[in-house]
């Protein structure tokens, strides 16, 4: 059985650093896989989680994170600001 993914707060998603969009693989810009690891395996509607529409380089994409790696994140954005 799987675990559901969390619900996280898209003003708290829309705060974290995601890598600079040049250096992102055709499936990480997709979405298709991980933002922050190309090599994990591809992401599906119950694994993925959506970060949300950004802009970078006048033009827009639509991230999308593995739980482990957004909770990372989490984590370093948490303890960054205490």
């Amino acid at each position: 059985m799987s675990t559901p993914t969390p619900t996280i707060p898209r003003e708290v998603l829309d705060l974290l650093p995601l890598p600079p969009l040049n250096t992102l693989t055709d499936a990480q810009e997709r979405g298709s896989v991980c933002v922050w690891d190309p090599t994990e395996d591809p992401l599906t509607a119950e694994t993925a989680i959506d970060l949300g529409e950004r802009w970078a380089d006048g033009s827009h994409w639509f991230p999308r994170a593995c739980r482990t790696h957004t909770e990372t994140a989490l984590r370093a954005g948490a303890e960054a600001t205490a």
